[in-house]
């Protein structure tokens, strides 16, 4: 399994924690929620993406 696979799950977990959701994540980041949906799967998951996502989950990449 891919390590971004990994961190997404993480990263869901916590922005779930968070209150986020796809609807929101989506208007916030400016993209649609299929994106939003297909990062926090590990699909696309670029590390820019991924530390934007740590910064709205209130965690450094690190903490993943």
């Amino acid at each position: 399994m891919k390590w971004s696979v990994f961190l997404a799950a993480a990263l869901k977990a916590a922005l779930k924690r968070q209150g986020w959701t796809t609807g929101s994540l989506a208007a916030e980041l400016g993209a649609g929620e299929a994106s939003v949906k297909r990062w926090l799967s590990g699909k696309g998951l670029t590390i820019d993406r991924l530390e934007r996502l740590c910064a709205l989950a209130d965690l450094r990449l690190a903490e993943l």
